[in-house]
């Protein structure tokens, strides 16, 4: 199939909602757009000409993305289903979405037999969501980022070498800090020491940014690691694969982040460096850390 370039998509999405072309495809337009690069000609984010284009605000197309990973999931685990549910409003599958991860066997039933409202389906997520706890996305997207970081530091610390760096000389230890540094607040301290003096400072800050629903936290995060990564020698960020992951390596290398390295969790589990610290911080606030910051330091937290 012919790769559409990017005023091709955009006819796809132009009057969009006025025109009510299906959910499916301005998805997957957006989709390919930011598959493409991470912003058009001018510079602006896709996400952000997608809403321009289509009429549809930029939440609506997240959410539209979201559901579209949910559809292509079932798409491969069961075409049935998948042709099935298209029959549905957006709305709709966007709720049955939500009720798979808590009730498949539900999920599969509401699918297959029509009738049922929104405001049914609604219904059913919430007394679901109850009985399951009812979590607060809040508290999920904690637990996610404490998970992800910590399944992150056991992989690096299964061989550290290269996030070190081979700087000989130099005795390294992993630290997680309670009381963070002022201009800066990373998951994690690589601190190299001198015969115990304090010779460098890394950083390595984790995001559990999974699919390509995320891509706009993705911007969020390297607009403050534009900051923060000048205090440190290196600045490295770990993030699982996939399209996020796309977004930081390009808008790394868009904003020539010379000090900031990216690691890749992969699906099987291993370590990926596509992105390697190149060489100091631009600007440099390396000498901005006092000697009372260096002490604290010392056993702040978890170590190697």
């Amino acid at each position: 199939m012919k790769k559409l370039n990017s005023e091709e998509i955009l006819r796809i999405l132009r009057g969009a909602r006025k025109q009510n072309r299906l959910w499916t495809e301005v998805a997957q337009a957006l989709r390919e757009l930011e598959g493409l690069s991470s912003a058009d000609e001018g510079g602006r984010p896709w996400i952000q000409r997608a809403e321009a284009e289509s009429g549809y605000s930029a939440n609506q197309l997240r959410r539209m993305a979201k559901v579209a990973e949910f559809q292509s999931y079932l798409t491969q685990a069961e075409p049935e289903l998948a042709k099935k549910i298209l029959e549905r409003p957006f709305s709709h599958v966007e709720m049955i979405s939500k009720i798979w991860p808590l009730d498949e066997e539900q999920a599969r039933d509401l699918i297959t037999r029509s009738g049922h409202t929104f405001r049914d389906l609604l219904g059913i997520y919430g007394t679901l969501s109850e009985s399951s706890g009812g979590t607060d996305p809040i508290a999920a997207g904690k637990k996610a980022a404490k998970q992800f970081r910590e399944k992150a530091l056991g992989l690096i610390k299964r061989d550290p070498r290269k996030l070190y760096g081979g700087e000989s000389g130099l005795k390294f230890e992993i630290l997680r800090p309670i009381v963070p540094f002022r201009y800066a607040s990373p998951d994690y301290y690589v601190v190299g020491r001198d015969e115990g003096k304090v010779a460098r400072i890394d950083a390595v800050d984790c995001y559990a940014l999974y699919g390509g629903s995320q891509k706009d936290a993705a911007q969020r995060k390297i607009i403050l690691v534009a900051t923060e990564c000048s205090f440190f020698t290196r600045f490295w960020i770990v993030v699982p694969e996939g399209e996020s992951a796309d977004t930081v390596l390009w808008e790394c290398d868009h904003l020539k982040l010379g000090n900031v390295g990216v690691i890749l969790v992969g699906v099987d589990e291993r370590l990926h460096w596509p992105r390697l610290p190149l060489g100091p911080p631009t600007p440099d606030r390396r000498n901005l850390w006092t000697d009372y910051d260096k002490t604290r330091l010392r056993r702040d937290g978890e170590q190697n």
